[in-house]
């Protein structure tokens, strides 16, 4: 009877490790290879980003330096009145207060009040507030503009229309409320009904989605009045305005004067292009860092004692690092790839399952193995490059002389089944079996069973044990388990030495097969 003592736990021995690894050193080199370009590229890829950031620095802190002495120049002083005098312009030819005659200013006065309704807790004083912040709603401004008849958008709308609180609050048993104003300045000889109506539909309108909000509430229509008033600092403010419109008009020509021709040309160009805000825009940042680009533009003596303006970059003590290759990172890269490979290699190995030589066999079964049969058993070019054949060569010192091992195997095979006086073995190959395979075991059987007269039943396993059937069992002749490398694992030997238990078959022994 046998004794099935199968250890599962598979114990590498560092020195085949080894050889395992120098075997696919093609792999590791460029693993390393591809790792040394990866880091060195990266260094090189991150100096490019600093040394291209510095650099615009630089660019910037010089462009800004010009700009900021061009801006005492009469050249900026004239650009600088000149928008000026365009803003000022535009404030008094677009504005509706401009056109206005103070002096018979007509208004329109409409009091609106605000009430919660009877047993409600709305806060009415907030209501009101909110509705103070109408003339910031551009929907308000649009639809108060086609009222008055005034086309187009036009952003001074919102001077002619102001809502005021007034300070009021009625309070009877359960109901409170408050009122406001909203003043209108009538232009273009506006409809009154109409902006009358407009403003009280609107403040409808934002009642019914504040009543969801807020809590039910009402507001009417209390009073509407119209005067026409005689508005002083109206009168005031119109005339600042234009006295100062004129004023930057005056002082542009002045400056205009003071410029050279060269100056004038070049003037009038920025000034026909529209391009006078992008450069007073670029000169106000500039002037606005005026104190930082002060600090970092120091000036030295050179050694004849003459007095130069250092650079901004080098006065701040920064130097922009040359983007170069470094052989160092290079290096580090190669090791740190290798290094990476060398984890992965080994915790595949630790983590592979399958049979990988004839020394495993013994350890994990403690059957008595008759060696291994190698030959090279990569043909494939990715695999060929994979696994040194020289390296392998040292692995397995019997590698390349597959039919002597196999001889020898067989004829190993038959002195112990003379010695059991047993009258046949049975080759039972657990795993599918390529055409190598089974050329090494055709030639086994013709050994066996010609030179040795024994019969010889070949059994094939491929998928373990499960492949055998009972009949095969209570007939089959003391066993020869074959390992195919790469295919078989230690679960299926255990299980077919369970099963060759169970029908007292004896074992003669084990042997190993790799190869193409």
């Amino acid at each position: 009877m046998n004794e099935t003592n199968v250890n599962t736990e598979q114990n590498i021995a560092l020195i085949d490790c080894l050889l395992l690894f120098l075997e696919k050193w093609r792999c590791w080199v460029a693993v390393g290879i591809l790792f040394a370009v990866l880091v060195s590229g990266l260094k090189y890829s991150l100096d490019m980003r600093e040394y291209q950031n510095l650099k615009n620095h630089v660019d910037e802190v010089k462009f800004e330096t010009e700009l900021m002495s061009q801006s005492e120049t009469p050249f900026y002083q004239a650009l600088t009145q000149y928008s000026r005098w365009m803003d000022r312009r535009s404030y008094f030819n677009n504005s509706f207060i401009m056109k206005v005659d103070a002096a018979r200013e007509h208004r329109l006065v409409l009091r609106y009040y605000v009430k919660a309704k009877k047993g409600s807790d709305t806060d009415v004083n907030t209501i009101g507030n909110y509705y103070t912040t109408l003339t910031s709603d551009n929907v308000f401004l649009k639809k108060m503009a086609d009222a008055m008849a005034i086309s187009g958008e036009n952003q001074y709308i919102r001077e002619l229309i102001s809502i005021n609180p007034l300070q009021q609050e009625v309070a009877a048993a359960d109901t409170k409320g408050t009122a406001f104003t909203v003043l209108t300045i009538l232009v273009n000889d506006a409809d009154r009904t109409r902006i009358r109506n407009t403003v009280t539909e609107y403040l409808y309108s934002v009642r019914d989605k504040l009543s969801k909000v807020m809590g039910d509430f009402t507001i009417e229509l209390i009073s509407t009045e119209e005067a026409v008033v005689d508005n002083q600092a109206r009168i005031n403010s119109q005339m600042e305005a234009y006295t100062a419109m004129l004023r930057s008009e005056n002082a542009f020509f002045e400056q205009y004067n003071a410029m050279t021709n060269t100056e004038r040309e070049e003037l009038n160009q920025i000034l026909m292009g529209g391009e006078v805000e992008k450069w007073l825009e670029n000169a106000r940042l500039t002037t606005g860092d005026a104190e930082t680009v002060s600090d970092t533009t120091e000036d030295h003596e050179n050694e004849d004692g003459i007095v130069e303006e250092m650079d901004p970059l080098t006065a701040s003590g920064t130097k922009a690092p040359k983007p170069s290759f470094k052989i160092l990172f290079a290096v580090l890269g190669f090791f740190v790839g290798i290094f990476l490979y060398a984890a992965a290699f080994l915790f595949r190995l630790l983590t592979d399952t399958r049979i990988r030589n004839e020394k495993e066999i013994q350890m994990l079964t403690g059957v008595r193995s008759y060696g291994g049969i190698y030959e090279y058993p990569y043909k494939s070019l990715p695999a060929r490059f994979a696994h040194c054949r020289m390296v392998y060569n040292l692995r397995h010192k019997k590698a390349g002389r597959p039919e002597m091992d196999a001889k020898k195997t067989a004829l190993a095979i038959a002195a112990r089944a003379g010695h059991i006086k047993a009258e046949g073995v049975s080759l039972i190959t657990l795993g599918k079996s390529g055409i190598w395979e089974e050329r090494i075991l055709s030639r086994q059987k013709k050994i066996l069973s010609e030179e040795r007269n024994l019969e010889v039943r070949r059994i094939r396993a491929d998928q373990g044990v499960s492949s055998i059937n009972e009949d095969d069992f209570r007939t089959m002749p003391p066993a020869v388990i074959v390992l195919l490398s790469g295919i078989t694992t230690p679960a299926m030997v255990s299980n077919l030495l369970l099963r060759l238990e169970e029908y007292d078959i004896p074992v003669v022994g084990t042997e190993f097969l790799e190869g193409a």
